[in-house]
């Protein structure tokens, strides 16, 4: 070979390599001029190049395609798309990755001819498959993404993931096609315009699946509760407490009102000193009330089954003094209190009360972090999971962050779950956080770095949020409003080149945290007011073995409150916090919105918890052609064009 010659090569395959990559895959227009490239003047040395590109191309690191098909779609749990149905298209694309093996070689060029002359029944069926009938049945990828899924703990893996995967076996596969209809000297006409055709219509099918895309995850209950693996609470922080009105700090201890609305919001400050006929009775509690009390009701006179202090219960169960309890477990002691008769002239009632714990000494957990948590966008990493996590007397965001790669593929074995960082607690006064950095411990900033839940601030906004077009999750923190008198979500997103699957350069700090009031995509339901979720006479949620039931309906609110007293006595307070990590477990994918929502079975406390949802790809499929390509391929294509709107 001459050196004119070999330049020429060199230029023939450096041109077509540079027309097509994985992401042209999603876009007609660079199908199209891959292939008019290659057909529109042929010869060996441009057909030798391209066929070493599409050689290259592998998925999942997979040159037989029928092994992604099993991998995605077989072994993935399926209903209505049937194991017949997943079968005949593996066997098809089987086909042509075994003719693709066996006629790149030299030595079967021989019989090459025969495989091409029933390349197009292969190619058609396969057509037929993916693209439907335009009636009754559907695309394949409408039918995948609207397949009944058996049920949402099952789902390891995003939809789009699933339908990419699917878009880049049939693309590659008709290309493969292609590349030997002209090497087994086929009219490149129509070699060129059933490829064109086909693909064009395989984009539009794939985005006909995209739009009816699961594209969200969320966790199912677990099989079984483990307080601080699977679930918490703010555990002690709303609490029932039996106490006698003389125990508070009302303005002279001397004088009842025999009400116990007028107890509420005083404190409990000595121990309950009575005389019965038996003599004197003295008890201090064993739990201290460290906070105020609320929601006082006379309940007569009582005798209760008293934990120890170290218990989840202050009590156990209660019981008017005539009941007879000798058959009742205590596993604490059991107190007596009486409505009383001071100085012969004052009552003094029994009241239940639920005490907020709100003392810097208070051992409650009662304390919600506000620090935002990013992923390390230096290293190209991003959002791909949230949980909820118990550190240090507080509750914290995590974030699982991994890194992008080209395409917006989440590169293998990157993802990790971000540390959270150290904290110490200072119970001076009303309480306090530091953070260390470095060999120090920094004083943290209440309402800014943490906050207190509160009587006064106990409302949760339950949110949905996404990130501005075209941009991916890199960030998520709470936040106290004010105006609004809650804790509500804000995430942050970044810009991204989806083909380098580079982040863009920036300080994050100089991005503005998104939140359910500013969102560029924001539901519907955000047109009318908030609507309350209401707890008040709610069991405690692990009495119940029943699953509970997602409420995902955005812009509700809720109120952390004590479970109720018929049931269980006020002892536990309500919602509990889903610990469970939310990501899909065998395949990464870039987040693109998240949403703190709760779940519950009726009547029960149920749990706060996070949906995720995937980054969406489907803008990335670009199918229309233009009139004059649809012009100039459309007469040597002999096949129905199922899905119509195929020009602009």
């Amino acid at each position: 070979m001459n050196f004119g010659r070999l330049t020429l090569v060199i230029l023939f395959a450096a041109k077509i390599a540079a027309s097509l990559d994985v992401r042209s895959l999603n876009s007609i227009e660079e199908i199209i001029e891959f292939v008019a490239e290659v057909a529109d003047s042929i010869n060996g040395e441009k057909l030798n190049a391209a066929e070493k590109l599409v050689n290259s191309f592998r998925i999942d690191g997979y040159r037989n395609y029928g092994e992604v098909v099993r991998k995605y779609f077989a072994e993935f749990p399926h209903k209505t798309v049937t194991d017949q149905q997943i079968e005949e298209l593996k066997n098809y694309i089987a086909k042509i990755d075994n003719a693709w093996i066996k006629f790149t070689s030299e030595e079967a060029k021989a019989e090459l001819g025969e495989f091409v002359k029933l390349l197009p029944e292969i190619s058609g069926k396969l057509y037929s498959i993916y693209v439907g009938n335009g009636q009754d049945i559907k695309g394949f990828p409408t039918q995948v993404a609207t397949d009944r899924k058996f049920s949402i703990c099952l789902i390891t893996e995003n939809d789009q993931l699933r339908l990419r995967k699917l878009h880049q076996i049939f693309i590659l596969s008709e290309l493969r096609g292609f590349i030997l209809s002209l090497k087994a000297s086929e009219d490149p006409q129509k070699a060129a315009a059933r490829a064109v055709f086909h693909a064009q219509q395989y984009l539009q099918a794939t985005r006909q699946g995209f739009l009816k895309k699961w594209n969200y995850h969320r966790k199912c209950d677990p099989r079984k509760d483990i307080r601080g693996e699977t679930f918490s609470e703010f555990l002690g922080l709303f609490q029932g407490v039996i106490v006698n009105e003389l125990q508070t700090n009302s303005v002279d201890a001397s004088h009842c009102k025999d009400d116990c609305s007028a107890v509420d919001y005083l404190r409990i400050v000595r121990c309950y000193d009575a005389v019965d006929n038996t003599g004197t009775i003295i008890h201090c509690h064993a739990k201290p009330c460290n906070g105020i009390l609320h929601a006082c009701i006379d309940v007569g006179n009582v005798k209760t089954c008293e934990m120890n202090e170290n218990s989840d219960r202050r009590f156990s169960w209660l019981r008017s003094v005539k009941d007879d309890t000798s058959k009742l477990l205590c596993p604490g002691r059991v107190v007596e209190m009486y409505r009383t008769r001071y100085k012969e002239i004052f009552h003094c009632s029994v009241c239940k009360c639920i005490c907020a714990e709100q003392d810097g000494n208070s051992t409650a957990m009662r304390t919600i972090s506000l620090i935002p948590q990013f992923a390390d966008i230096r290293r190209n990493m991003v959002m791909t999971g949230v949980r909820f996590a118990e550190k240090d007397r507080m509750f914290h965001l995590q974030i699982e962050q991994a890194e992008l790669g080209p395409f917006g593929e989440i590169v293998p074995d990157t993802a990790e779950w971000k540390e959270l960082g150290d904290f110490q607690y200072d119970p001076a006064e009303e309480g306090s956080f530091s953070m260390k950095k470095g060999e120090e411990f920094v004083k943290l900033t209440e309402f800014i770095d943490f906050s207190f839940v509160t009587l006064d601030q106990r409302t949760i906004n339950l949110d949905e949020i996404f990130a501005d077009p075209g941009q991916v999750l890199i960030g998520v923190r709470f936040v106290f409003n004010g105006m609004d008198d809650a804790f509500e979500l804000q995430i942050k997103s970044w810009p991204v080149n989806l083909e380098t699957g580079k982040l863009a350069e920036g300080n994050p700090s100089d991005v503005e945290w998104i939140g359910w009031e500013n969102s560029k995509m924001r539901s519907e339901c955000y047109n009318r007011p908030r609507s309350t979720i209401d707890l008040e006479d709610a069991n405690e949620p692990l009495r119940t073995n029943k699953w509970n039931e997602a409420l995902l309906v955005p812009n509700l609110r809720l109120m952390i409150r004590a479970t109720n007293f018929q049931n269980d006595l006020h002892q536990h307070t309500i919602p509990y916090l889903d610990l469970q990590p939310v990501t899909y477990s065998t395949a990464k994918i870039p987040l693109g919105g998240l949403q703190i929502f709760y779940k519950r079975v009726k009547g029960y406390g149920g749990f706060l918890a996070f949906r995720i949802f995937g980054f969406d790809f489907t803008e990335d499929f670009r199918w229309k052609m233009s009139t004059s390509q649809f012009n100039k391929y459309r007469p040597f294509f002999h096949e129905n064009l199922i899905l119509q709107e195929s020009s602009e």
